[in-house]
């Protein structure tokens, strides 16, 4: 199965996506842009989809106006945005949001991921490859997972996760998705064993 990510900001009115660089630490969105909400229109089944807070990651703050704008028609949407403490999910969930993805680097602190856990089941840590080698993906991951939370993300942002790395994680943990960039990874992450796996949209 594979799920969609979108980039989005709220511009004109709309909620927009493109294609994101991703340098700095910061996202850039590419200036040709197109309105989320036509993008899964001629699905005949809903389909679950990753929206990307580039705002809000960028300035660490969850962009409410992308939240309680947001609507795809059809799609389940996986909220992916800065997340410090459980206020900010409270927050999040009163948009049109079925699952909040939480960074792991982001949270205040790991108490948090405990107290997020005993609120919601509908919650998803996510490890950003450009703030975590592999052992610290294996040590994150093993916390999240001792905490309770049924699956995570290694978001291989900057695309530096090799294979070697992918075939260590899925011996270790069953319940990792991996996020890649480039759909030319996903033939080798099925190889692997992983059958869910959030890919960027391809404009």
């Amino acid at each position: 199965m594979e799920i969609p990510a979108l980039y989005a900001v709220f511009r004109g009115g709309s909620i927009m996506t493109g294609q994101v660089t991703y340098t700095g630490g910061k996202m850039t969105l590419d200036e040709r842009l197109q309105a989320a909400r036509d993008m899964f229109r001629e699905f005949d089944e809903r389909t679950d989809v990753v929206v990307v807070d580039v705002r809000g990651l960028n300035r660490r703050n969850m962009d409410d106006i992308l939240l309680m704008e947001m609507i795809i028609p059809g799609s389940d949407i996986w909220y992916l945005t800065h997340v410090k403490d459980i206020e900010d999910i409270f927050d999040g969930f009163m948009g049109d949001v079925s699952k909040i993805m939480i960074p792991y680097h982001t949270v205040r602190n790991k108490m948090v991921l405990k107290e997020i856990y005993d609120v919601s089941d509908s919650c998803i840590p996510v490890l950003f490859s450009s703030v975590y080698d592999l052992d610290g993906m294996i040590s994150g991951l093993a916390n999240v997972f001792r905490i309770g939370y049924a699956e995570a993300v290694v978001y291989d942002i900057d695309d530096v996760v090799s294979e070697g790395d992918w075939t260590i994680l899925k011996s270790k943990f069953d319940n990792v998705m991996p996020h890649v960039r480039n759909r030319s990874r996903i033939e080798m992450l099925r190889s692997l064993g992983y059958d869910r796996i959030i890919v960027d949209h391809q404009f």
